[in-house]
């Protein structure tokens, strides 16, 4: 698993400068503003844990496994998931049944405070925590445990907040009636014919009175092509600097807008599982978009944790103008 943040070494003191850490296959990172994520992955993407904790001391605790092959994928199946000490002996247990939205794996999630304070307690002291579907006899996910002392030692330990972060403004909401029917000339830069029928589609949506957004999408896998275009109420072109990630890159893939959170959204997927990858968000603040969060999850491990799940290693402080 590649960080792009610096990453801490397992002795070093949480400082706000230091925003990952990474031990024994165990990870934690840090938003910068108030949310710290710990995880682990089993090997070959069999299972992971993730626990995020926010600020005020709310956490919550997600527990994955494939599902491995089944005669009906529509069956809900019941799985046990308990942690080992060092001699076998199981230090905690749940039986749970759950699955991720695309129904290949097995979820468990928690935010109840006792159930998690008990897991917790048992991560800490184990081996390794498994998960097995009732009635089979073979573990379907195998996590070893031996770095997930220090991953939540050093997010517990963590100041959270970057105190130099400029907030982001955000403009007022707008009215999203009568928008233009007629988009501009949108070019995709991957498609010299344009873009093929059936594979492309447009969303307009209002950013400020006479600023109209355009996003235009073409493919038909897992990550579609994205372009956009700004214009006036009657189709006339504005100038727009794209948005861009931490690098400076203009983002290409699965791009959308929300108008009732004022964010754009894009998402690059690793692979057609959309289990692993990047996703950025922008707020619009009257001029041009700024972004507000990244979330990331890359390497070889990261099969089966969903977008949603995804740590979030950047995250602004949003005012409402």
């Amino acid at each position: 698993m590649a960080l792009a943040v610096g990453v801490a070494s397992a002795s070093a003191p949480a400082r706000a400068d230091d925003w990952a850490f990474e031990k024994d296959r165990w990870f934690a990172a840090c938003d910068g503003l108030s949310t710290c994520t710990a995880w682990a992955m089993g090997g070959g993407g069999s299972g992971h844990v993730i626990l995020v904790e926010k600020a005020n001391g709310e956490r919550a605790l997600t527990i994955g496994a494939a599902r491995g092959e089944v005669a009906n994928r529509n069956r809900p199946l019941a799985f046990r998931i308990d942690v080992a000490g060092r001699q076998g002996r199981p230090l905690w247990a749940r039986l749970a049944t759950g699955f991720d939205p695309d129904r290949q794996w097995l979820n468990f999630r928690t935010a109840d405070p006792a159930t998690i304070d008990a897991a917790v307690r048992a991560i800490e002291a184990g081996d390794r925590l498994r998960v097995r579907v009732e009635g089979r006899p073979d573990f379907t996910a195998q996590i070893p445990l031996a770095g997930a002392t220090a991953a939540l030692a050093w997010a517990r330990g963590h100041d959270r907040r970057d105190a130099e972060r400029a907030a982001v403004g955000r403009a007022p909401a707008v009215s999203q009636a009568d928008l233009p029917r007629a988009p501009p000339p949108l070019a995709f830069a991957n498609y010299d014919e344009g873009c093929a029928a059936g594979q492309g589609g447009v969303q307009a949506a209002r950013l400020a009175p006479g600023k109209v957004l355009w996003i235009g999408t073409c493919g038909s896998g897992y990550n579609r092509d994205a372009v956009l275009a700004l214009t006036d109420e009657a189709g006339a072109a504005l100038p727009l600097a794209p948005p861009t990630d931490p690098d400076g890159e203009a983002p290409v893939h699965n791009l959308a807008y929300d108008p009732a959170t004022r964010l754009l959204s894009a998402v690059s997927y690793a692979g057609a599982g959309r289990d692993c990858g990047e996703a950025l968000r922008w707020a619009w603040d009257g001029a041009a978009f700024r972004l507000v969060e990244r979330a990331e999850l890359s390497g070889d491990y990261c099969q089966g944790v969903t977008e949603k799940d995804w740590p979030v290693l950047y995250r602004a402080r949003i005012v409402d103008q």
